[in-house]
């Protein structure tokens, strides 16, 4: 009986640091230089970080679910992911610009730095490394446990559309970008 009381104060204790540990990523970000952000970019990275954080603090609960604690590989894969996603609160890709509006047509061909403007602004990197980060291997190993473990609930259910969901719109958020590229670019 002792040994059980113990285990669920550390498993709550555990559960307790994780969300400290998200929060703590972000106040940090917060209380951090903001370098060449403004106050609505800053606002934006840190709801940004918010949802970051929500997601992969799922990604700690799904390993912790029965059928995948006693898997190791799976295990394994999902600590991975885990603390790939945690990378992206190191990167501050997420700042995107306007493009400068100019009268002159001539400066929308000016090369920069003897090329032309690159096709990667950082808002496609930013787009990127969340695809490739979080949002696609999240659904991707989301999508194996509810198919290939038949470790489903609503939770999961719901991660799963919002993963599917934000991958679409970064696909179509990057075409975009492309696009107006080469418009500008002609």
């Amino acid at each position: 009986m002792e040994m059980e009381t113990n285990f669920s104060t550390y498993t709550n204790w555990a559960q307790i640091l994780e969300q400290i540990m998200v929060l703590v990523l972000v106040v940090g970000r917060w209380l951090a230089p903001k370098g060449e952000m403004n106050r609505d970019q800053l606002t934006q990275l840190l709801l940004l970080y918010i949802g970051l954080g929500a997601d992969i603090l799922d990604m700690l609960n799904m390993i912790k679910t029965p059928g995948v604690d006693t898997n190791w590989q799976v295990a394994i894969a999902g600590l991975c992911l885990f603390s790939c996603a945690l990378l992206q609160f190191t990167l501050v890709l997420t700042q995107s610009s306007d493009p400068p509006e100019t009268n002159n047509e001539q400066d929308t061909q000016t090369p920069v730095n003897g090329s032309r403007r690159s096709c990667c602004a950082s808002e496609v990197w930013s787009l990127l490394s969340g695809l490739c980060q979080q949002d696609g291997p999240f659904l991707v190993f989301r999508l194996y446990l509810s198919i290939g473990k038949q470790v489903i609930d609503e939770l999961m259910i719901f991660f799963i559309c919002k993963n599917a969901l934000t991958v679409i719109i970064e696909i179509y958020r990057i075409i975009i970008i492309h696009v107006r590229h080469r418009r500008q670019n002609t």
